[in-house]
């Protein structure tokens, strides 16, 4: 069990990022009355090298929601699989509410602080970075008493929709968009056009 505890702040790049898989909500009884929004995405400790989820909590004890990191078989469903970012940097993770009237993706949130109040209508923020620099991202609108439109995310280098943790090949070969059948044919004739004036048929 672990909650963690720290202090705030804000500000942070972009990066691509990509659905982390097994996302759900469920419970974790060592931490008594709370249900929790966590999903297969990990990072490994760094001295035990144990995989840790992350997971967003409401917690009617204290009254807060809380960003906890825990074991597979603390959480009850356990995630089925781990796709983990790596070894946790120490100290960069965090929490923070962002108001009832937040639409972003919470990729620019970097607070330390790991708890906020309560309050209905308002969109949590959650975050993670390994050594790398890999992150994991959580996001959660609360609406009475659950989590709603939450979403669990995670670096993505190559931009192809497979999590960095889970890709053979995370720097790529990036997917190349193809060109529709239309514009083949047009530069097709623009090409047939170019080579009859360049080289006119003799007759």
């Amino acid at each position: 069990m672990l909650i963690l505890f720290g202090l705030g702040g804000q500000v942070a790049a972009a990066q691509s990022l990509a659905d982390c898989p097994g996302q759900q909500a469920g419970a974790i009884p060592a931490l008594g009355k709370v249900s929790a929004y966590y999903s297969e995405c990990t990072s490994a400790h760094e001295a035990s090298a144990k995989e840790y989820h992350w997971a967003l909590v409401i917690n009617n004890d204290s009254g807060n929601i809380e960003i906890s990191r825990q074991l597979s078989g603390d959480f009850v469903p356990s995630p089925a699989n781990q796709i983990s970012i790596g070894v946790q940097s120490p100290l960069r993770f965090g929490l923070r509410d962002m108001g009832n009237d937040y639409s972003g993706s919470c990729t620019e949130v970097i607070s330390v602080a790991t708890s906020a109040p309560q309050m209905d209508g308002n969109t949590y923020c959650g975050w993670v970075e390994s050594v790398a620099g890999l992150k994991i991202v959580l996001i959660g609108t609360l609406t009475k008493g659950t989590f709603v439109d939450a979403a669990i995310s995670t670096t993505d280098t190559d931009g192809d929709g497979e999590p960095d943790g889970s890709d053979p090949t995370p720097n790529g070969p990036v997917a190349v968009p193809t060109s529709s059948p239309w514009l083949t044919l047009l530069l097709v004739m623009l090409l047939a056009i170019w080579l009859a004036r360049r080289y006119p048929l003799e007759g």
